[in-house]
């Protein structure tokens, strides 16, 4: 978002958070920054909402295969699913592959040596 708004590329970014403290803290940044960035409180996992998106960014809050099975059941049409994975990320990739399809470009964390971002551009459930 910031990055967007240096630029001034018109991007609208939303987030979804179930903690309440977490969510107060990211209102008080995105009002700080003035950023084009909305955020909603909920457990995605009981939302019944659909997701629409081109991209849509993950942190590692579940493993992946759980993480994978909530994309394929709520987002329409994405183009591209950028995941973090914590320092299990090789593991649950392995894992991950025996239930999915997974077209995927890997990286390594510029913040952790033993963590990667994974890129999805084609997602399948076997």
């Amino acid at each position: 978002a910031i990055a967007a708004q240096d630029r001034k590329i018109p991007l609208k970014i939303q987030l979804i958070e179930k903690s309440p403290k977490k969510i107060i803290f990211l209102k008080k940044i995105i009002s700080e920054l003035n950023l084009n960035v909305d955020v909603f409180e909920k457990n995605i996992f009981e939302s019944s909402i659909k997701l629409i998106s081109d991209v849509f960014v993950v942190r590692a809050f579940k493993p992946l295969n759980k993480i994978l099975e909530l994309i394929h059941n709520k987002a329409e049409n994405f183009k591209k699913i950028i995941i973090f994975l914590g320092k299990n990320g090789k593991d649950e990739l392995l894992r991950a592959s025996k239930n999915w399809d997974i077209k995927y470009k890997q990286s390594m964390s510029v913040t952790s040596n033993d963590s990667l971002i994974i890129e999805i551009n084609k997602l399948i459930k076997k």
